[in-house]
């Protein structure tokens, strides 16, 4: 009888050894990149397994995206996930922070976006500030939960490999407080919403105000995708109103 080489995908529901039983080869496969990321087929994809299982499914796997990497054996990509994800909210935070300092200090966070960026506190987690915090858009890229659950999965290997972690520890801290909120199927750049404890959860609420002028402003709001009747726009401060 001849055999068929055959390859299937699953959700993460069978195990390594329950599959080895089975004479099923097992690859686990994580991904980073996001909806956007899905839709564009650009993810990229941490592969835990046999590198020959890898070398099968490479072609199934470029049709969700192109940078595939081999990470170790199963249960290696999940942890470099968890290591990926934690780094990516450890900075996301710190940008929020820093932009909820600049807005307490009366400066306009589109000013803050152009001069971080440009300089040496500049990251991927910045352009956030445009697509995300100054226009308050939070519909799901990649929810609180995830990123909670992600962090939950970092702390327990750092734990069980005894090293000390305190970023990471801080960062689920803010996870838990938007969940708390009702955030939970928010995309997690809605914390954004809980780092300012002087106003709770309504922390970092931008106004947009008319003013005499201001094209500065309006240019910001522009790019910030923000419509208004109005000709000239200035973000302000919510406590300068």
């Amino acid at each position: 009888m001849e055999q068929r080489d055959e390859l299937g995908i699953v959700g993460a529901t069978v195990g390594q050894d329950e599959g080895l039983e089975r004479g099923v080869s097992f690859l686990e496969a994580p991904v980073s990149g996001g909806v956007s990321g899905a839709r564009a087929a650009t993810l990229a994809i941490m592969a835990g397994g046999d590198a020959a299982v890898l070398d099968r499914a490479r072609p199934v796997l470029r049709a969700i995206g192109p940078n595939i990497f081999h990470v170790g054996p199963a249960g290696a990509g999940n942890t470099v996930k968890a290591i990926n994800n934690m780094m990516a909210c450890v900075n996301s935070l710190a940008m929020m922070e820093g932009v909820a300092v600049g807005v307490k200090a009366g400066l306009d966070p589109m000013i803050v976006y152009e001069v971080v960026k440009a300089s040496s506190g500049g990251s991927k987690a910045l352009e956030r500030i445009v697509t995300a915090i100054v226009p308050r858009n939070f519909e799901p890229g990649f929810k609180v939960r995830l990123m909670n659950k992600d962090l939950e999965t970092f702390n327990t290997i750092a734990k069980d490999l005894h090293v000390p972690v305190s970023f990471a520890n801080v960062a689920q801290r803010y996870q838990q407080a938007a969940m708390a909120a009702g955030l939970a199927g928010a995309d997690f750049s809605t914390v954004a919403r809980v780092v300012d404890a002087d106003d709770g959860v309504h922390g970092l609420h931008l106004r947009v105000i008319d003013v005499v002028g201001g094209e500065l402003g309006r240019d910001h709001a522009r790019r910030a995708g923000v419509q208004s009747d109005h000709a000239h726009l200035l973000w302000r401060r919510r406590d300068a109103v």
